[in-house]
């Protein structure tokens, strides 16, 4: 299960430079560390949120497409992110933190919803089919604007959406500010 963990989660397989001890805060989503007295809480922070970044190698995109997305990929990735950040809030807390040790079964279950491969409902091959309906060929780089469009289609057609905001009375197409906030509380 380990390789599906890293399927699109990598800070964890990575080495980052230290963090300068610095006495301005550390902010990571509105709360506050210091770099001098908080470096654990910070590594596990940082280690607990999603990151999907430009990857190579995986099946081409609609068959004969692209099995890379360096140069295009940037905003799709963000859109990924944000969406995979949301199902963790959703689904383990906002205060759920990665245990490498002891890997969260609803974890997996969000990571696998991002694989890069056609069959995982928020991939990169969904998101990229589904920008032809938004005027943008499979490869092409999309704008924020294309990215919510697209999520959003995506977010439609898909029952695993559906069946994991159940008892909600929630239409993706059609939230309004006030809808979004309350899913962060």
């Amino acid at each position: 299960m380990t390789n599906t963990a890293c399927a699109t989660y990598e800070s964890a397989l990575l080495e980052y430079d230290e963090i300068p001890p610095t006495s301005e805060p550390v902010c990571i989503l509105g709360n506050e560390y210091s770099a001098i007295y908080d470096l654990d809480d910070i590594r596990k922070v940082f280690y607990s949120k999603m990151w999907m970044t430009y990857r190579k190698g995986f099946p081409s995109i609609g068959g004969i497409g692209p099995t890379t997305d360096t140069g295009w990929g940037c905003m799709l990735r963000c859109g990924q992110m944000l969406l995979a950040q949301t199902l963790v809030h959703r689904h383990l807390g906002r205060g759920w933190q990665h245990n490498p040790k002891l890997l969260d079964p609803t974890y997996l279950k969000i990571l696998q919803l991002f694989q890069d491969k056609k069959s995982s409902t928020y991939s990169i091959h969904q998101i990229a089919q589904m920008g032809v309906t938004e005027g943008k060929p499979v490869g092409s780089w999309f704008g924020p604007n294309t990215v919510a469009q697209v999520s959003r289609c995506v977010l439609r057609r898909s029952a695993v959406f559906l069946s994991w905001w159940r008892g909600q009375a929630v239409d993706p197409c059609t939230w309004g500010r006030g809808q979004a906030v309350d899913l962060w509380a």
